[in-house]
């Protein structure tokens, strides 16, 4: 008892801080050291470019420096199937070793998307943006002589008309039906240039005219 009484004399509790505080910065660069050891701290390398390999291949290596994740697959109708599109963490930068890359693969099919509502108040040149933000493509434009100058009046896939919302593939081409105020239309439905009279009110009047051929 008498040991434990002049432990914790007060003469010596300037001692004891001390060698509390040597303690603790002891446990701190231990704790610093093992943490620099499991997370192999200083160890990178610069993260190679797999952009335009084939991921099959990637996947079925075996890598000492990484492991690969596909991650995603995105449409890419100009690129072999499975090729590297995109990787995280990108080229060059700087990672630690057998950490995880994740990969997204090209895919040669195209994703769905909804045919929108384009017939009824909407013009040419309105049409043609949504279509292009809808994921589709304008395949040509069939003039048919109406009061509704330049307003879209059907809308066509593969020569039959298509409702809204009816899913087709990315990139499908629809053909248009707009109204235009023309004196003669020939049996093919083509316009002579001199013969079109474009809504003057109309911004895209006179620029977004598509004649069938």
């Amino acid at each position: 008892m008498g040991k434990i009484r002049d432990f914790f004399r007060p003469q010596r509790l300037g001692f004891h801080l001390v060698l509390a505080v040597v303690i603790t910065l002891l446990l701190m660069l231990v704790a610093a050291w093992v943490l620099k050891a499991y997370t192999q701290h200083g160890k990178e390398v610069e993260m190679p470019n797999y952009i335009g390999m084939n991921g099959n291949d990637l996947m079925n290596e075996t890598s000492e420096d990484f492991v690969f994740v596909v991650r995603n697959t995105i449409y890419a109708k100009d690129k072999p199937e499975g090729t590297v599109v995109e990787q995280d963490p990108i080229p060059g930068e700087n990672v630690k070793k057998h950490r995880k890359v994740y990969l997204t693969l090209s895919s040669p099919v195209p994703p769905t998307v909804e045919m929108p509502q384009l017939a009824g108040d909407i013009t040419l040149r309105q049409a043609i943006t949504i279509l292009e933000d809808s994921g589709l493509e304008l395949d040509k434009v069939i003039y048919t002589q109406s009061e509704n100058v330049n307003l879209v009046l059907e809308q066509y896939y593969k020569g039959r008309p298509i409702k809204s919302g009816t899913k087709l593939n990315q990139g499908a081409k629809i053909t248009l039906e707009v109204g235009a105020d023309v004196r003669d239309i020939d049996a093919e439905g083509d316009i002579p240039v001199d013969d079109l009279a474009p809504d003057p009110n109309d911004e895209s009047s006179g620029e977004n005219f598509y004649y069938n051929n």
